[in-house]
């Protein structure tokens, strides 16, 4: 793979870095935790498009093992000094083809894993890093192009999808600009997914894939109990608080082309997994209290990734009890209610496996701000509108087209002039009433 740009890790913040205060109120050496943990998920993920982009028939494994063994790598390079720092994974790769929603990451023996890409199908990655605890997670979506090769690399020339595919794609990154806009001190969750809801449905008449959270993220956590909840299922009434200065949030929008966003859990087997660190239980069986100490010792609170232990014929057991009595969190696979598709057509390696229905997700991690949201990862590297999207789709609303037009983050300089501006306005309203 001669056209894939090299990947390198983010360098490492001094061991000995002053905590003064940051852009967005963290102390300097935990933004900057925050932003190479975003920088390594965004390079991880880079890797497995080039990956799709370039190897014909390459298999949703090697893709779950790319996107691992590149978080592992870079993490593994950045914060040695001084020595005890945990980092590594925050989410394992989940790679979610058409109608898969997410956490599709299959063990080597499941019928999806050795399911080769072809042209056209939707390709969802996930991954998360961490460093110090402070996690980022990511996702971008990519197409498969018509002739995967050195040709159709990141750097060459891009293969423009169209059509209803390329409305969803420009739908969920049209969400993510808006999204991203709306975070700010003092903003209601229950507004700002409305807000999005309404926009998706009305520019595109296309839905959000239903009850999907954006949650809190802090040290060790990547879904605290603050959770924005896009498109929320009719019987669920999330919970509507003011957003805070500092908090950080992971912000998953997922599109869908079906009929109404419903989603449901696929029959296939569940492989990722989460301790919830509140839980208390002794464990029954000597296998189950193994498998737990090495998850806790392996992976904290973060998912975690059946593949990575070490006795996986254990590991099913140890899993199953720590499940059943609330020790452990599933992450299952979801996909589209209204697919119309079994789950064998969607492992079958040839273009009939492409789901009825697909859908498209952008993930990215943002620190909320008084002059606007803070980005954590960089924006993803596929998608081009124009280039690699080419829609038909134009926004025409007013409300929507205003917000899209104002910049993410506010510029001490225009801050400067607004309250210059302002002052101003003031002193000639005074003017006249001192004369008189």
């Amino acid at each position: 793979m001669s056209a894939e740009e090299p990947t390198t890790a983010p360098a490492a913040a001094p061991a000995a870095a002053a905590e003064t205060p940051a852009q967005g109120g963290l102390d300097d050496a935990t933004l900057t935790k925050y932003k190479n943990a975003g920088e390594i998920a965004a390079n991880a993920i880079k890797k497995v498009i080039n990956l799709v982009l370039t190897k014909p028939e390459v298999t949703v494994q090697e893709l779950c093992n790319e996107g691992d063994a590149t978080v592992a790598s870079l993490t593994a390079a950045v914060y040695n000094k001084p020595k005890g720092i945990q980092k590594g994974s925050a989410y394992p790769t989940s790679v979610a083809i058409n109608g898969i929603i997410c956490n599709s990451a299959p063990l080597a023996n499941d019928p999806l894993a050795q399911r080769a890409l072809v042209s056209g199908d939707v390709v969802k990655i996930q991954l998360g890093a961490h460093i110090d605890g402070f996690p980022v997670v990511a996702a971008e979506t990519v197409v498969v192009p018509s002739k995967p090769g050195p040709d159709a690399a990141l750097d060459k020339s891009p293969e423009a999808v169209e059509g209803p595919v390329a409305d969803a794609l420009k739908a969920a990154h049209v969400a993510a600009e808006l999204a991203i806009r709306l975070i700010k001190p003092g903003a209601m969750s229950i507004d700002i997914a409305k807000f999005v809801d309404r926009a998706v449905r009305d520019e595109f008449g296309l839905f959000m894939v239903e009850g999907m959270n954006s949650c809190q993220m802090e040290k060790d956590v990547i879904d605290g109990k603050k959770k924005i909840v896009f498109n929320p299922e009719p019987n669920n009434r999330p919970e509507n608080f003011k957003l805070e200065e500092n908090e950080v949030y992971g912000i998953d929008l997922h599109i869908t082309t079906g009929p109404d966003g419903k989603s449901k859990p696929d029959t296939a087997r569940t492989t990722i997994y989460k301790r919830i660190p509140a839980a208390s239980y002794l464990l029954k069986m000597a296998t189950s209290r193994r498998v737990f100490s090495e998850v806790s010792k392996k992976f904290g609170a973060f998912p975690f990734h059946l593949g990575a232990l070490e006795d996986q014929k254990g590991a099913r057991m140890g899993i199953k009890e720590a499940v059943d009595h609330g020790l452990l969190q599933a992450f299952d696979t979801l996909v589209v209610a209204n697919d119309g598709t079994s789950t064998a057509s969607r492992t079958a390696d040839s273009a009939a496996a492409a789901s009825k229905t697909i859908t498209t997700q952008v993930s990215f991690s943002v620190v909320v701000n008084s002059k606007g949201a803070i980005r954590l990862n960089p924006e993803g590297s596929w998608y081009q509108e124009g280039k690699t999207v080419k829609s038909e789709k134009v926004v025409k609303g007013e409300e929507v087209k205003k917000l899209l037009d104002t910049p993410v983050r506010t510029s001490a300089k225009a801050n400067k002039k607004k309250k210059k501006t302002a002052g101003e306005g003031a002193a000639e309203e005074a003017a006249p009433a001192a004369a008189a």
